[in-house]
């Protein structure tokens, strides 16, 4: 083949036009609504032609599910404007922040690590996009949607909810966060798997006996959940107390790690 041949070939190929997404989603066996969410970022980022543009619109028009994830998309785009290159230069430790989404055996989790490690993690039936998003934003984090980077967090929690892992060696970033709920933090993150310690045993431990209470509001805020493991944090006066991600999730990482079975009312 000579080169004038394989330039030619070549510049046929780039040139065959790609399918609109009309004509994808009248193949049967294509699913119009996984075919709309993969459009969606460039849609809201305006790259997509004017017919797949007017595909999309029809589509979220009859969807519902579709025009709440499209909703979701245009809520974090706007969230990613504010947090333009003046707003990090006011704020010192602003910095990217690599997140994604991943289905787990409680539901889907939300991810985000930074440089330093672990920054946040969100239970997907209560933060939609905008919302995990803005969370990072409120710490000085910049939210950079990225699969790949959140794998190495992904693999160990995969293990963990496969019974094969009783701790985490991803490291875990508490910047941005009060003293105080970094100080309950490290202390829930040392009890060990399979064992439950009480609100009151926390305040305890970092010296505060009085503020059970505000451990119990420290906890509820915990960024990076099920990492440091605040699930097995119970009331005093017995049962398993509130979750953010929902008491019965709560039960249920106890009971995957055994110490369900151990508290009064439950053996």
């Amino acid at each position: 083949m000579t080169m004038d041949t394989a330039q030619s070939n070549d510049t046929t190929a780039t040139d065959v036009p790609q399918p609109h997404l009309a004509d994808l989603a009248a193949d049967p066996a294509i699913e119009p609504c996984d075919l709309c969410e993969e459009a969606l970022p460039g849609y809201v980022l305006d790259e997509l032609t004017v017919e797949d543009r007017q595909w999309v619109v029809a589509h979220t028009e009859e969807c519902g599910y579709c025009r709440r994830e499209l909703d979701c998309f245009e809520r974090l785009d706007d969230l990613l404007d504010r947090c333009d290159a003046e707003a990090c230069q006011e704020q010192p430790t602003c910095v990217k922040a690599a997140w994604s989404r991943v289905e787990s055996p409680i539901g889907p989790l939300a991810v985000a690590v930074s440089p330093s490690g672990v920054c946040e993690i969100g239970f997907g039936w209560i933060d939609d996009d905008a919302t995990f998003a803005g969370r990072l934003l409120e710490r000085g984090f910049m939210p950079v949607r990225d699969d790949e980077a959140v794998q190495p967090v992904m693999r160990e929690l995969a293990d963990y909810f496969n019974g094969v892992r009783d701790h985490f060696g991803v490291p875990v970033d508490l910047s941005g966060i009060t003293p105080f709920s970094r100080a309950v933090l490290d202390a829930t993150a040392a009890v060990p798997y399979g064992e439950t310690r009480t609100y009151r045993d926390i305040a305890q431990a970092i010296g505060k006996p009085g503020a059970t209470r505000a451990v119990g509001n420290a906890l509820n805020k915990n960024p990076v959940p099920l990492i440091v493991p605040c699930h097995r944090i119970v009331p005093t006066g017995g049962g398993i107390g509130n979750y953010a991600g929902t008491p019965r999730v709560k039960e249920r990482l106890l009971s995957l790690e055994g110490a369900l079975q151990q508290l009064p009312g439950f053996a």
